[in-house]
């Protein structure tokens, strides 16, 4: 143990983390390499508190502990910080936060060190197949919920007891420690993994996993040439993905957009349980995740057609959209501005003051009459004001007969 805590000494073990490897995940494997229980390797060697593994330890890594890893498997320390869900920050979000609810992470839930939310997903197929089973950081992304490599659905329970999956428990409460990592197996019930289940592999829609790709394409890459706005930033994507996501789950007026697409798929309209605001769609298991994405991929493509067409089609307009509450990046909120705005032309101060400019330079008469005249609005002449109403696509209240005689 003396070896393993002196200050620059490298381990007898050192698997350096795996492509896209979690840092919990990667944690598990060490202790396990190092023939040490994982509570004893966190909190002797990497000088973490007993109580570490009640919160989730890949949102909010210690900087000691990643400094500690860095030294002990001659790990560069940027790589040791890619590990961590906040390494995504600049290209899924703007700025990361490391505790309270975040848009796109799947909450784990905490019942002590133990799982009370079914956040954490797997490929069975991807686990079997590895050389060193390994869980993967986008299993963490809640827009993810296929494996693109084999195409089958992630699974986001253990396969026996239907808990929520647990895979740094395995050594928890045992006295001798298993040969092979316990990583694959089931901290409640000690079912494996990859262990095969009717339900299991089921194949995901072939349009489904292209959209998911196209999301993990701009997340890698921080930009993407054929998603709207994620042109230079993919964050800016992201963020106005997230604004319709959060529409299409709602019980409101736009619920509408949802059962208009289920229709022409032949299918009916649905309710969510109740959920936290903030964690509605996050929440969500995996089935009902990939429901919202598949609606969700529709209106985004041949953007923003589709979607003006959904909105026409369901009459739901531009206030029943925007959020009064938080900033929408410039590509959704322009088009829904431009589209989707369903009231008569109302000209701004600015426009007043330069129609009053104009009259005065050029000698006309100067009226609240002969402004609103230029202005093409109301006046007090209604054989005026009737031309300069538009055709309104989605009418409220009572309707009314205009006379124009």
């Amino acid at each position: 143990m003396s070896r393993l805590t002196n200050s620059g000494q490298l381990w007898l073990y050192r698997s350096k983390p795996q492509d896209d490897e979690l840092l919990s995940s990667w944690l598990v494997r060490l202790a396990s390499g190092l023939a040490i229980k994982l509570q004893t390797f966190c909190t002797q060697i990497l000088g973490l508190h007993s109580g570490y593994w009640t919160g989730d330890i890949d949102r909010h890594p210690s900087l000691l502990a990643l400094s500690r890893l860095s030294e002990g498997t001659a790990v560069p320390l940027d790589r040791v910080k890619a590990t961590s869900l906040g390494a995504l920050e600049g290209r899924l979000w703007e700025r990361y936060q490391s505790g309270g609810p975040m848009e796109w992470l799947t909450p784990l839930g905490s019942l002590g060190r133990r799982r009370a939310m079914h956040g954490q997903q797997y490929c069975r197929q991807c686990l079997e197949s590895d050389a060193q089973p390994y869980f993967r950081r986008r299993w963490r992304l809640a827009f993810n919920v296929a494996c693109e490599r084999h195409g089958a659905f992630l699974e986001d329970a253990c396969p026996h007891c239907h808990g929520p999956v647990e895979f740094h428990t395995g050594d928890f409460g045992r006295r001798l420690l298993d040969f092979d990592c316990p990583i694959t197996r089931c901290g409640a019930c000690n079912a494996d993994f990859r262990q095969w289940r009717s339900s299991a592999d089921r194949k995901a829609p072939s349009d489904l996993l292209i959209f998911q790709s196209s999301l993990n394409e701009a997340l890698q890459q921080g930009h993407h040439s054929r998603l709207p706005g994620a042109e230079s930033y993919s964050h800016l994507f992201f963020m106005g993905l997230r604004h319709l996501v959060r529409n299409v789950c709602s019980r409101g007026r736009f619920s509408r957009v949802r059962e208009w697409l289920l229709s022409r798929q032949g299918l009916l309209n649905f309710e969510f349980e109740e959920q936290p605001r903030w964690q509605k769609f996050e929440a969500l298991r995996v089935g009902d995740r990939a429901l919202i994405l598949d609606l969700v991929s529709q209106l985004i493509q041949d953007w923003p057609h589709a979607f003006v067409r959904a909105c026409q089609e369901s009459k739901v307009s531009s206030s029943y959209i925007l959020s009064y509450g938080a900033e929408l990046p410039f590509w959704l909120s322009s088009e829904i501005d431009w589209h989707l705005y369903d009231r008569d032309y109302a000209p701004t101060p600015a426009e007043r003051a330069a129609v009053e400019r104009y009259l005065l330079n050029h000698g006309l008469a100067v009226s609240r009459n002969s402004i609103n005249r230029w202005l093409g609005v109301a006046s007090v002449s209604k054989l005026l004001h009737a031309p300069a109403r538009r055709d309104r696509w989605n009418p409220r209240g009572a309707k009314r007969t205009r006379d124009h005689n």
